[in-house]
């Protein structure tokens, strides 16, 4: 436990000593659309999402967000990864209304992607099938922001270092989580296709 302990205050201190770019781009162009890329994943643990703007061969972290898994025993991962698409995509206070709205007038904004690593949960936003009651209310909220959904693998998810954990030191080097994934940066025809 104080070999623990003694990690996590190292952490801790690390954190401290860690430094984040206030200007997304090294130019600022507020003419061109741009679009936001929400990233979204689960575990048992936490779930969680991260916002993205790209422009060019540039793109940046704009804001993440989790939260703590309920630690019902009937939740299943897919619902946990709908928890996720909920508090990136959600009306309301959630992470993009919050940005939608923080960006209004500033820039043009053309579109929003979000991208899971879930199939299941790709599925479910996409059907027109009846849904179980938890997964239906989910679906419905979601569906209530204009959002194209697309697939993401996990190496490519910057919200996996969310739900997985990362040392504040590492976390510094993740190019992955300040930029996003490469496709990002090399505009929408060579992004990962829609499933």
């Amino acid at each position: 436990m104080h070999r623990q302990w003694k990690g996590i205050s190292t952490d801790l201190s690390a954190v401290t000593k860690a430094t984040i770019k206030r200007q997304y781009f090294d130019i600022e162009n507020t003419d061109n659309p741009y679009e936001f890329h929400v990233f979204v994943d689960a575990s048992d643990k936490v779930y969680g999402a991260a916002v993205y703007l790209p422009r060019g061969m540039q793109s940046s972290l704009v804001i993440a967000k989790y939260r703590v898994s309920p630690q019902k025993q009937d939740i299943t991962l897919p619902q946990l990864e709908l928890m996720a698409d909920r508090t990136g995509s959600r009306p309301g206070s959630r992470l993009l209304r919050f940005v939608f709205d923080a960006f209004k007038g500033k820039i043009n904004i053309e579109q929003c992607i979000m991208w899971s690593e879930s199939q299941i949960v790709i599925h479910w936003l996409k059907s027109d099938k009846r849904l179980p009651i938890f997964v239906a209310n989910r679906v419905q909220e979601i569906n209530q922001f204009p959002c194209v959904i697309k697939y993401c693998p996990t190496r490519d998810n910057p919200a996996d270092l969310v739900t997985r954990g990362i040392f504040a030191d590492k976390l510094q080097q993740a190019g992955i989580w300040w930029n996003g994934p490469t496709f990002l940066k090399h505009g929408t025809s060579s992004m990962v296709k829609a499933r």
